[in-house]
């Protein structure tokens, strides 16, 4: 099937893939490969190809040309005794001494449609020296492999040298996927790529850096650019729309084309960084604004967002040129006109120049979280109803009563080692997006056998030099049943009366030295009517778990606990010491009498004052916080997202 797609015109695309392409040769511990330019000076390949040596500087060579390139990161180190790599299976190499002007990729992160044409150039040392070497491939959809999911490609030769190879789906002209590997040892046809999606679990700085660099070069040399709209008006002409409807009904031609696209964002490239994307995209689509197809991490994210929004309402701006046109007094002076100069451009192809000259941006709010609210990350974990160790994830952001807002739903089930992966990924999508804030809360609604999972303690990327519960506040609460009302008018008039208590809170504490009858507790709190319950030890021990359940459903909306537990206890003749005793009454007299809306911000103080005094029986030890504001509850996903 190869052979007719040059003939078609896909030869300028191709050609201009063949140039970017860098040879990574083998020796001195270097499996070798291929890599290619994504932006001037950095280049992307495989892991694998580079062994993982991230900080190793290694010889390559481009055009013949023989260059040095560092690897400035590699993920993962080494394949974990597995005989593929895993996920994401990616280093980034910075080549310092690359030619001025080098061509660069033209980057897409949308996985190609089963069954499309796509092509590559490795260098495949399979018939003598390695040299560029094309093949002819096509998308054959997903596979799993070891809980992340590749691309599977098929109907070529992937010769040994073609990993790290750049893939262009020749229906979008991107390049969506780097070639991984074969499909068997000694089977050479087909094989397994990694998908440019996973780019976003590169660190935060170095991604920006790399999309900034690639932006800036497509928006100067707009030779692939033009080349991907010729191709699309190859595609147009050859299909009509009829029948590319009938073929793939929920395919949309973007608005932008290809050289207006690179144009603005080579411009956004340029403007100084801000964690802005999320309001200027709700900006430029209204109050209604669809979530976005993938998150928003950077103002070029909004662009590809505003641009799946198909056409205005009708006799108002469309929301490409309200978000282009709030950025114009943003820009350098030097920028300020090239941007106007695309505005009305644009505007004059979309017959929109009235609704442009009766528009007036609106300036974006200064503070976006109602005052006295946190915003968060929600994480909801819930068992999957036909296997019980497998898990359902939902994330959301909160920015206020009113504003929350699903960034994602994961209805396949996860193994626990999967569900970890998954939330570490979608919290630092969360995070970004609400701007990394030292207040910003992670909020977790766990099922009960999951309430201890040290999330608080994780890091979530390499270049992290502290945990997430030292940094913002970590807290969880119990997934509602839905037979207690968690969220309803009770609850919510329990809590304001706790928030408006100016004697603050108190506790009921379990004992460890002591069993406790649940039957009692629970009497003893519907009789105290305490804020809050305190545990001496961890919720995975089942006589603690029964005991906080109890807590919930006597209307505690806050309990706290350790994950340490209790090792030691009084010997009949009094000596030695409690450690749960000792945790309970240090805790209890640290956070009597404070207003509820503070305990989160208290035990990230607590958890912090532990790491820094280097002590394990400090309150803040492992300290685990459940706090269950009932006007913080989840809300039903689908009605989140209104429909444009």
């Amino acid at each position: 099937m190869g052979v007719p797609l040059i003939t078609d015109g896909f030869d300028e695309i191709s050609r201009a893939l063949r140039s970017t392409v860098i040879e990574v040769p083998r020796g001195d511990g270097i499996r070798g490969g291929t890599a290619f330019f994504v932006a001037p000076g950095y280049a992307l390949t495989c892991a694998h190809v580079v062994n993982g040596r991230e900080g190793a500087t290694l010889p390559v060579r481009w055009g013949g040309r023989p260059l040095s390139a560092r690897v400035v990161h590699a993920a993962p180190a080494s394949p974990g005794g597995q005989p593929i790599w895993p996920l994401p299976d990616l280093a980034v190499l910075r080549v310092a001494d690359a030619p001025a002007e080098h061509p660069c990729v033209w980057l897409g992160e949308q996985p190609p449609p089963d069954g499309a044409p796509l092509h590559t150039f490795g260098f495949a040392g399979a018939y003598g020296t390695p040299e560029p070497t094309p093949a002819w491939l096509s998308s054959a959809g997903r596979q799993g492999v070891r809980g992340a999911t590749a691309l599977r490609i098929r109907d070529d030769e992937l010769a040994e040298g073609s990993s790290g190879s750049p893939i262009v789906d020749l229906t979008s002209g991107e390049v969506c996927a780097v070639v991984k590997t074969a499909r068997s040892p000694g089977d050479p046809y087909g094989g397994l790529a990694v998908p440019l999606g996973e780019l976003r679990g590169l660190p935060v700085a170095l991604l920006r850096e790399l999309w900034r660099g690639h932006d800036r070069h497509h928006g100067a040399d707009g030779s692939w650019a033009h080349a991907v709209d010729r191709l699309r008006a190859r595609r147009a002409a050859s299909t009509p729309p009829e029948v590319a409807e009938l073929l793939d009904p929920g395919a949309k031609l973007p608005v932008l084309r290809a050289a207006e696209e690179a144009k603005l964002r080579g411009i956004l490239a340029r403007l100084p960084a801000a964690d802005d994307a999320h309001q200027l995209y709700e900006r430029a689509c209204g109050r209604w604004s669809p979530t976005p197809a993938q998150p928003l991490l950077d103002r070029r994210d909004v662009v590809r967002a505003l641009d799946d929004v198909a056409r205005a309402r009708r006799g108002e701006l469309h929301p490409l040129l309200v978000f282009a046109t709030a950025l114009i007094p943003r820009c350098p002076v030097a920028e300020r006109g090239r941007l106007q100069d695309w505005v009305d451009d644009l505007a004059f192809r979309l017959g929109q120049r009235a609704q442009l000259a009766q528009h007036r941006p609106a300036r974006l709010p200064a503070q976006r979280v109602p005052p006295g609210e946190a915003s968060s990350v929600l994480v909801e974990v819930t068992p999957a109803g036909h296997d019980q160790r497998r898990y359902l994830l939902s994330v959301s952001v909160y920015r206020g009563r009113d504003d929350v807002r699903c960034l994602a739903q994961h209805d396949e089930p996860m193994a626990l080692p999967q569900l970890e992966a998954a939330v570490r990924r979608e919290l630092h999508v969360g995070l970004r997006q609400l701007g990394w804030g030292r207040t910003v809360m992670i909020e977790l609604t766990l099922p009960p056998e999951l309430l201890d999972l040290p999330i608080d303690e994780w890091v979530l990327a390499p270049h992290d030099v502290a945990p997430l519960g030292l940094v913002r506040p970590v807290l969880v609460r119990i997934a509602d049943d839905g037979e207690d009302g968690a969220a309803g008018p009770e609850a919510q008039e329990r809590w304001e009366a706790l928030s408006a208590a100016a004697e603050g809170m108190s506790f009921a504490t379990v004992d460890c030295r002591a069993e406790t009858d649940p039957t009692w507790f629970y009497a003893h709190l519907t009789t105290t009517n305490p804020a809050g319950v305190l545990l001496p030890g961890p919720t995975t021990d089942p006589a603690q778990r029964t005991l906080l359940e109890v807590g919930v459903r006597a209307g505690a909306p806050v309990a706290l606990w350790s994950r340490a537990g209790c090792d030691r206890h009084p010997t009949p003749g009094g000596a030695g010491a409690c450690r749960g005793a000792a945790f309970l009454a240090d805790l209890e007299s640290r956070l009597r009498r404070r207003p509820i809306g503070a305990l989160p911000l208290e035990v990230r103080q607590l958890r912090a004052a532990a790491v820094a005094a280097r002590d394990d029986n400090h309150c803040g030890h492992r300290l685990v916080l459940l706090w269950d504001n009932p006007f913080r509850r989840y809300r039903d996903p689908s009605t989140l997202d209104a429909q444009w």
